[in-house]
């Protein structure tokens, strides 16, 4: 795909995140329908709302588009390019009124993520980031922290809503917490990654997410001025389920506590 059609798609991937995420506040702190699709893992009629805008407005503006998204998948694989969509990060904080939730729209094109969109509704903040071009928060440039000093990190983190693969890494956990100033968890990986980007938190990493929770992210973090990896080191995989992205100088140290508290696990 030429450059002008990737221009495009990130311009309109801009104005659907806005769209859908007037759909989430609309129906924000009002009665929901939920059902769960694991015993933590809730699903509302917003959810659903917004995905259908947002796979509307991509299915007008360019059909033929896959689209792998969270609650409804394309039939399929995806190919070499499609659309990475979360239609509302952060469900837990929504349906209990919450206000850290965000519509998280990204681009992939040969196995790396292009463009990525971020809209928090609740605070009017849009990140954006296409590669080369810089990362964005309403029109205004992001960068990473320069903190090189992991005990002086506030991390950001969060667990998956399996249970037994959240007890899979507790002793990662446990070590990351003892090692940095502090960690946080929003509940909302795309916004964690968002903060990162800003400079609010110093580094964040997570298992068990799916890859439109971090795809739009990713971009906007390396565009700021983030290194990002794998939690156990390598580079992240865009259909993979964990990611990392620090400053620079807090990944190498970051892989390797969470590397060593997971030896030895089977």
């Amino acid at each position: 795909m030429n450059d002008a059609a990737v221009r495009e798609r990130f311009h309109a991937a801009a104005d659907i995140a806005v769209l859908a995420g007037r759909e989430l506040a609309a129906r924000f702190r009002r009665e929901l329908s939920i059902r769960f699709k694991g015993r933590s893992d809730p699903v509302t009629d917003a959810d659903i709302a917004s995905e259908r805008l947002i796979r509307e407005r991509i299915a007008a503006l360019f059909p033929g588009d896959f689209v792998l998204a969270e609650e409804f998948h394309d039939d399929g694989e995806p190919g070499a390019e499609f659309w990475s969509v979360d239609p509302l990060d952060g469900t837990v904080n929504y349906s209990h009124g919450l206000p850290w939730y965000t519509v998280s729209i990204g681009w992939v094109s040969g196995g790396e993520p292009v463009f990525g969109v971020v809209y928090a509704p609740e605070f009017g903040w849009l990140f954006a980031a296409m590669r080369g071009g810089g990362a964005r928060l309403n029109g205004r440039p992001l960068k990473v922290s320069g903190t090189s000093d992991l005990s002086r990190a506030l991390v950001a983190s969060g667990f998956p809503y399996d249970r037994a693969a959240t007890r899979e890494n507790f002793a990662e956990h446990e070590a990351v917490l003892l090692a940095v100033q502090d960690v946080r968890q929003t509940g909302c990986a795309s916004l964690d990654i968002c903060f990162l980007a800003k400079g609010a938190f110093d580094a964040y990493y997570e298992f068990g997410l799916g890859p439109w929770d971090f795809t739009a992210g990713w971009v906007i973090a390396e565009e700021a001025g983030a290194r990002v990896a794998a939690p156990r080191g390598g580079r992240p995989r865009v259909l993979g389920r964990e990611f990392l992205a620090a400053s620079p100088l807090l990944v190498d140290p970051l892989v390797a506590i969470i590397s060593k508290a997971g030896e030895g696990r089977t």
